[in-house]
């Protein structure tokens, strides 16, 4: 006898349907209903997720063979809050800020997330005073909103990315990918090569 089995997945609003010849008892319903809802919401959420990037970031880092850790949205706006996210020493996560200088060059610092930028050496370093850019001049110059800064898919731009040497501390660091639910893994040397920066000492 053919039984028509509707499931309601009540935490993604879906009703899930089986057609069935055989006796299922309510037990077997129940974890068919618990696995299914499962595989929608995650996968729901993926498509969700991936989406969140922005479109030249995702090209960048499919051009490079990198891969982005994508959380929710607002769970990685500081260093601290990503460590805590992704499982990591503070120091590990490649904080990005972009800085104005008298020079009227915009230069995106990247460095350790436990480290300051010290303004001094960041004079000394390129040859001009710098002052914090506004965050309607880093979504200006860069396309990312701070929380979200990182040093991929710039190369269009006339933003020119420093590399802290705090950063060679670690193996592998986690700068954003262009949000402020992102991470993505990498050593600090393909990070110095596939976004043509300059290491300078500014921490």
């Amino acid at each position: 006898m053919m039984r028509n089995y509707q499931l309601p997945c009540a935490d993604s609003g879906v009703f899930l349907y089986f057609l069935t010849d055989s006796c299922l008892t309510l037990r077997t319903l129940v974890i068919l209903r618990r696995q299914w809802c499962i595989l929608i919401l995650s996968t729901r959420n993926y498509i969700w997720k991936m989406s969140n990037i922005p479109a030249k970031v995702q090209a960048f880092l499919k051009s490079h063979d990198l891969a982005a850790l994508e959380f929710e949205p607002g769970s990685t706006p500081t260093a601290e809050t990503a460590a805590h996210r992704i499982g990591v020493p503070v120091g590990q996560i490649a904080k990005s800020i972009l800085f104005k200088g008298k020079d009227d060059t915009y230069r995106l610092v990247v460095a350790a997330g436990d480290k300051k930028i010290n303004s001094g050496a960041l004079k000394r370093a390129t040859g001009a005073k710098h002052r914090m850019a506004s965050a309607a001049e880093t979504k200006e110059m860069t396309g990312f909103l701070p929380g979200g800064v990182c040093p991929f898919g710039l190369e269009d731009t006339p933003v020119a990315i420093l590399l802290d040497v705090s950063l060679d501390a670690y193996d592998t660091v986690y700068p954003a990918a262009g949000t402020d639910g992102t991470g993505v893994p990498l050593s600090p040397d393909y990070l110095l090569r596939i976004t043509g920066g300059v290491k300078v000492e500014v921490t």
